[in-house]
């Protein structure tokens, strides 16, 4: 895998191509450049590398994007399932590693398989003339349970970690990797819930914290992790990165039904990143 300028350019562009042809679309704006359904190919081509010029700083870099929809007012989906409807983006695990959705400002926070990063705002307009959407029930269906989010979340936060780590940003890098690994622990405790049967535990039972025993694994054989350097505050950051993917993976394969782990996706960017 190779994360490149060009093929962020790419990627933009079948990304943007794929939202287009939607029929609900008003217009996509970034770094202050307006894509209209009116634009010709070659336009938009244009466009979409005028963008990555003002985007593109290194192979860490994320593209921020604002999307206009219109619905109807007489149609059967509102603004807020609209926006849970990602996957009619082509937006779901199957070609995402990681999707974070901040519902603040409506934006989603993308990592694709191949290592793209977006942030895509959604705007949802009422309009009379818009087109009733077609086959709602289809993406209704496939909108994420809370266990697949949780999932989704967790695998964008390890890139944006990631990132931030290869940055030199290690007090973010620190803060991120920390709260993954406090992720693999909620994975045990809902998992302890089901084996004893309640969510109210007054006492524990010594957990095994399979986290710190990848951890701790790691620690006693740096060789394990792959993508040490020079930097001892590097390596540390790093091999919690390597312990709280390795966990989570081996966690929720065995909690979320029809979960496959994702880690191997995320070597592959993180061999993309040190390259």
């Amino acid at each position: 895998m190779e994360i490149t300028r060009q093929k962020m350019e790419e990627g933009l562009r079948l990304f943007i191509g794929r939202i287009m042809a939607l029929s609900e679309i008003d217009r996509i704006q970034a770094r202050g450049i307006s894509i209209h359904k009116t634009d010709t190919k070659e336009e938009i081509q244009a466009k979409v590398a005028q963008i990555i010029e003002k985007s593109y700083h290194d192979r860490y870099s994320d593209v921020d994007l604002h999307v206009r929809v219109r619905l109807s007012p007489h149609d059967t989906v509102d603004a807020k399932t609209y926006r849970a409807m990602i996957s009619r983006y082509g937006i779901d695990h199957t070609t995402c590693l990681g999707i974070a959705f901040s519902p603040e400002n409506h934006t989603y926070r993308i990592v694709t398989r191949d290592g793209l990063r977006y942030d895509m705002g959604l705007e949802v307009l009422l309009d009379e003339d818009a087109p009733m959407l077609e086959e709602t029930p289809a993406f209704l269906r496939q909108i994420p349970g809370d266990g697949w989010k949780d999932a989704d979340r967790f695998w964008f936060v390890q890139v944006q970690a990631l990132g931030k780590l290869y940055r030199r940003d290690f007090l973010i890098g620190d803060h991120l990797a920390n709260m993954n690994l406090n992720e693999t622990m909620v994975l045990q405790m809902r998992m302890r819930d089901v084996q004893y049967g309640t969510t109210h535990h007054r006492d524990g039972h010594s957990e095994r914290l399979t986290y710190l025993h990848d951890l701790k694994d790691l620690q006693a054989h740096p060789e394990r992790c792959p993508y040490h350097n020079d930097h001892p505050v590097f390596n540390y950051i790093a091999d919690k990165l390597y312990a709280a993917g390795y966990a989570y993976d081996k966690l929720a394969e065995q909690l979320i039904e029809g979960y496959e782990g994702r880690r191997n996706i995320f070597w592959e960017i993180w061999e993309a990143y040190r390259a």
